[in-house]
């Protein structure tokens, strides 16, 4: 459910008119969540994750069923930023929680992780600023990275057999404003 809202979203339910985003609105499974310019929203999934919406971002949530019993959550990031932070602690063994974008996929837990997609230039970009995560680009082998380590950071580019990753540093500053610029106003 939504813990925060600053500016407008709106929220779109398969076969439904969109309509704005409230504070304490549900958001389940297939629900997609558009902010606009200078918006936020905060939204508590299943007790164990947060994830701040950032402006001008489109968000679709989804949900798989592992065959080993454990659940995924998807956030699945067509364009724009999210800040997705999962408590360790309230996952059950095998579960994760994945960012989605159209050419690669970060998996965390307990952990903070900030993931945008900049569909003009076909970019994600991915920085682990607590714990640890793997990112896997499309067609390429998957890198861990880790909060504690100077390559915190992946950009990647491109799609099917052009897609490149560069890991990167994301330097305390940078982590510290990309925290700063994702606190939802009360």
């Amino acid at each position: 459910f939504v813990t925060g809202i600053q500016g407008q979203a709106e929220l779109t339910r398969p076969a439904a008119t969109p309509s704005a985003l409230k504070f304490k609105d549900g958001v389940v499974i297939r629900d997609v969540v558009d902010t606009r310019e200078k918006s936020l929203a905060r939204i508590l999934f299943g007790g164990r994750s947060t994830v701040t919406v950032r402006e001008l971002t489109r968000l679709e949530v989804r949900e798989e069923l592992l065959p080993t019993g454990a659940r995924r959550d998807v956030h699945d990031l067509s364009s724009g930023a999210i800040l997705v932070n999962v408590a360790r602690q309230l996952m059950k063994p095998g579960d994760e929680v994945v960012i989605r974008t159209p050419n690669a996929v970060a998996a965390i837990r307990g952990s903070t992780v900030f993931g945008s997609f900049n569909a003009i230039l076909n970019q994600s970009f991915f920085a682990i600023l607590s714990g640890s995560g793997t990112v896997t680009p499309q067609g390429l082998p998957p890198v861990n990275l880790s909060a504690n380590t100077p390559n915190n950071g992946a950009n990647v580019s491109g799609t099917g057999a052009t897609v490149q990753i560069n890991i990167v540093n994301v330097p305390p500053a940078q982590a510290n404003q990309i925290i700063a610029d994702s606190n939802v106003g009360k």
